[in-house]
């Protein structure tokens, strides 16, 4: 799945899909909406293209905690920035549930991957209440 905010980002998006010349391994779908707010309880690995700034990232990964509150389960995330465009990767590394895997670089292009951490799926168990997690992960992100 692809989510675009931007209507006309949108359609083109939905229009290069519908002109591939190749047959794609997996359907893909484009949502028009925002990524902090569209359901990512499906998503298992998530592609970042520098899409945000501090804030709407860090609400964007507070969707996706939201989703492994309501199915547990293993995600990867996959960062990537370049050029002289702000590198947000620092915030994925303070992220408790998040555990920094490789980093990749050439030129100036950046590529990183989290996973969530066994520990974290734990402490996002029906054990602990929604209330203390989402405050548990509202101070890792602050």
């Amino acid at each position: 799945m692809g989510i675009e905010i931007v209507p006309e980002l949108a359609r083109m998006a939905r229009e290069n899909i519908a002109k591939s010349k190749t047959r794609l391994l997996t359907p893909v779908a484009i949502v028009e909406g925002d990524a902090s707010e569209v359901d990512l309880s499906e998503g298992t690995v998530y592609f970042l293209n520098n899409p945000f700034g501090e804030k709407t990232l860090h609400k964007v990964l507070e969707n996706i905690s939201s989703g492994l509150l309501a199915r547990p389960r293993s995600i990867r995330i996959l960062y990537f920035a370049w050029g002289k465009d702000p590198d947000q990767a620092h915030i994925l590394d303070e992220v408790a549930w998040l555990c920094a895997g490789m980093r990749y670089s050439y030129g100036t292009h950046r590529l990183g991957v989290w996973r969530n951490q066994t520990q974290c799926a734990c402490a996002l168990s029906e054990k602990t209440s929604v209330a203390r997690s989402s405050r548990v992960l509202g101070n890792a992100l602050a």
